[in-house]
Order: structure tokens, then C-alpha cells, then sequence
């Protein structure tokens, strides 16, 4: 049997999507499928192909242009389509994971026999939208037509495209029930269609805390010996950074510090945010996570809209409890509550009140003990395995 996963990015260089695919399809391979992968370069020097542990990686140019590949969505999909051409010649197909949008489409214009599980962006509405943002940040006349005309064209495409997806895939997956809920309600879709298959965690990578863990990102910093409160995502809108930056301003104690880790196009922002406050910035790391991870005293994830949240089930892997937003139905939509709502030594917040999150923050800090990290492994252990989420993926769909 082989099984073919579409997405745009691919571990390692990826996010939580693209690790998903990674861990998902080593656990394939343990099934008896053959794995094959179709996502975009990462640099000129990437390969055109290459087997990653046993996961053949077919890799298509990407456009240096902005917006083009939203604008012309078939350009992505007249890629994936020669991609999809060339693996079929040697073998068949007999399932495909569907993770982006236009790469998805692509396989429907190749053959929509073929038996298709999508997994909806997470949450629904938030692909095309970090353009409109950083246009709406300088609004002169000039970006205030650009990001009218953009919305109009794309989300055309980007409506078309969903509608015929949902329409011709087998099933569709959610992360969350709220991801799933969502799907539904604006699509009118049966709940028959819709499955939640959550990811899973890597135990080993993410081992639980000694209680004597120790960094040497941090042992060579000012932050040794203080109690860490930890940050690793994109530094993008979408994941809210700021918003932890201003609350931790209202947290007024020397021995506290706040580590963020990642990099992105508002880097800059967060830093001068950040001007005279006990916070460091790390940049993208990956080596070190597991690390930063048992040496945090309280990971936060302060992200608006989020389907589920790699970050939360690592940390928690690794015995350090979360706060997080959680949805409320308006501005904030996220799992978290999902993850963690049950969890004694973790954190909700249902505003945007930095205040609050700071209150929540002190308050998950003064609640750690000597079971919380037992407890917040525990929460994670058998409920998020990479082996259930593979085969969910394979016994519904073959």
C-alpha cells in the first residue's frame, strides 16, 4: 500500500504541520506502507528528491513572489500535478493526506478516484490572512486597494477550492473539536464526514524533567537560577507573541524570566516591546527544545487562533504545565481547553487582557509542586500517540 502526504512544508524544517507528517509517516512505514512525501524546497540547494528515514521526499520550486502562489493557486497545484505524474509511473497510489489547500486540488485534477483524507486548515478562514495584515499596518490609499482587491481574488480561490475538496474527499480530520465544530457549522457539513484525529507526541525526544535540567542556552545567560517562563513558536501575528510580552510587563519580579524561542517578520516589534524587562530572545532553535522545555518552570502559548497546538503536548511531555487563551467564541479560537482544561497545574485565560494572563501566569507558578510534572506527563502519555494518529489515518481511508 502507499501513502502519499501533501503539505507545503516538511520536517525538519518545519512547524507543527510538517512534523505531524514526519512522525505520522514513520509510523506508517512500522505499518507496512510505502511513504512518500510532495512539499516545496526550503533553498535553492534543496534536493528534487531524497529519502528521509525511509520517507521517499519529492520536493517542487517554490515562487520568490509575494502572494503569487495565493493569487495563482494552480501554479502550486501544475507542480504537485507533475510531482504526482512521476511517483505514479513507478507505483500506484492507494491513499492521500492531504495537508494544503492547492497541492490537494492538484491531486483531484489528477485522479479523484483516489481515496482522499484532508485535514482542513486550522482554524477555517485563517490561510490568506497574513498578507492582509501587514498591509492593514500601513493603511494608505495604495493598501487599502491592494488589500481589497487581494481578499476578492484570493478568497474566491480559496472558497472554490474548499468547496470542491470537501465535496470529493472521503473524510475529513480535524485536530480538535473545535477545528471540527467550526468545519461543520459554516460548511453545513454531515458530522459523519468529519473525524478527529489528533496528533501525537514524541516521548523520547520530549523526556520529563529530572528536576536538575539544565540548558547551555540558559547556563551561559543571566536567566540561571530564576524562575523560566517559556515561549517557542513563530514570531508571527497569528501566534500573538506581543500579547505575552505586555503581560509579563505587569509581572514585577527580578527572579522571573521570560524566554521566547523562534524567530519571524516581527521579531524586531516583539524586542523593542520587550526594551528594559527580564526577557531573551533565543531565536529558532531545535537541537535545544527538549532542553528549554524541562528547564521552563511555565510554558505559555498566548496564540488568538490555533487548531490544536504542537507546543502545549510537548511542554507537557516533558512535565511543564501550560497557560494558554482559550476560545471564547469571538477573537480567541484555540483547543486548549481540549488539552488542557482538565489539568490541575495548567492555565486558561478566555480574554485578551493582559492582566489576567499575567494573574494566570503567577497563579500557575504558585500552584507548582513535586507531582506536577508527573501529573502533566501523564496527561499526555496515552492519549497523544503518534501510532493511534497513524492509524486513524490508514484504517479509515484503505
Amino acid at each position: 500500500m502507499h501513502v502519499v502526504l501533501l503539505h507545503n512544508a516538511f520536517y525538519p524544517n518545519a512547524g507543527g504541520i510538517g512534523t505531524s507528517l514526519y512522525y505520522g509517516g514513520q509510523e506508517l512505514l512500522k505499518l507496512g506502507y510505502k511513504v512518500s512525501v510532495i512539499t516545496a524546497k526550503t533553498s535553492i540547494n534543496s534536493s528534487k528528491f531524497e529519502i528521509v528515514d525511509g520517507i521517499n521526499v519529492y520536493r517542487y520550486d517554490t515562487i520568490k513572489v509575494p502572494m503569487i502562489d495565493f493569487i495563482f493557486p494552480r501554479l502550486i497545484g501544475k507542480r504537485t500535478l507533475d510531482i504526482l505524474c512521476e511517483i505514479v509511473g513507478n507505483e500506484p497510489i492507494d491513499l492521500v493526506v492531504g495537508r494544503s489547500l492547492h497541492t490537494t486540488s492538484a491531486l483531484l485534477k489528477f485522479d479523484s478516484t483516489i481515496p482522499l483524507l484532508y485535514f482542513p486548515p486550522n482554524p477555517i478562514g485563517t490561510i490568506i490572512r497574513g498578507w492582509q495584515d501587514k498591509l492593514k499596518e500601513s493603511p494608505s490609499f495604495k493598501n487599502i486597494i491592494l488589500n481589497t482587491i487581494y481578499s476578492k481574488i484570493v478568497d474566491s480561490f480559496i472558497e472554490l477550492e474548499k468547496k470542491i475538496i470537501f465535496d470529493r474527499a472521503k473524510r475529513l480530520a480535524c485536530l480538535s473539536q473545535n477545528v471540527a465544530d467550526e468545519l461543520a457549522k459554516e460548511y453545513r457539513l454531515s458530522a459523519d464526514k468529519i473525524e478527529i484525529i489528533q496528533p501525537g507526541v514524541n516521548l523520547e525526544r520530549f523526556p520529563i524533567k529530572t528536576g536538575h535540567d539544565t540548558s547551555d542556552l540558559i547556563s551561559l545567560t543571566s536567566v540561571k537560577n530564576k524562575k523560566i517562563i517559556l515561549y517557542v513558536g513563530r514570531l508571527e501575528e497569528e501566534k500573538n507573541p506581543v500579547h505575552l510580552i505586555k503581560a509579563f510587563q505587569f509581572i514585577q519580579d527580578e527572579n522571573v524570566q521570560l524566554v521566547i524561542v523562534g524567530d519571524g517578520s516581527i521579531r524586531t516589534r516583539c524586542e523593542l516591546e520587550a526594551k528594559n524587562s527580564n526577557t531573551l530572545f533565543l531565536g529558532h532553535q531545535r537541537d535545544e527544545l527538549p532542553e528549554l522545555y524541562r528547564c521552563a518552570d511555565l510554558f505559555v502559548l498566548p496564540s488568538l487562533v490555533e487548531g490544536f497546538g504542537q507546543t502545549i503536548i510537548e511542554s507537557l511531555s516533558s512535565g511543564t504545565p501550560v497557560v494558554a487563551l482559550k476560545s471564547n467564541g469571538k477573537e480567541i479560537k484555540t483547543a486548549a481547553n481540549e488539552i488542557i482544561g482538565h489539568i490541575t497545574y495548567c492555565g486558561l485565560v478566555a480574554n485578551t487582557n493582559e492582566k489576567n494572563l499575567a494573574d494566570k501566569i503567577i497563579e500557575c507558578i504558585g500552584k507548582i509542586d513535586s507531582q506536577t510534572a508527573k501529573v502533566c506527563r501523564e496527561a499526555v502519555t496515552e492519549r497523544y500517540s503518534w501510532a493511534l494518529f497513524a492509524k486513524k489515518i490508514s484504517c479509515k481511508n484503505i
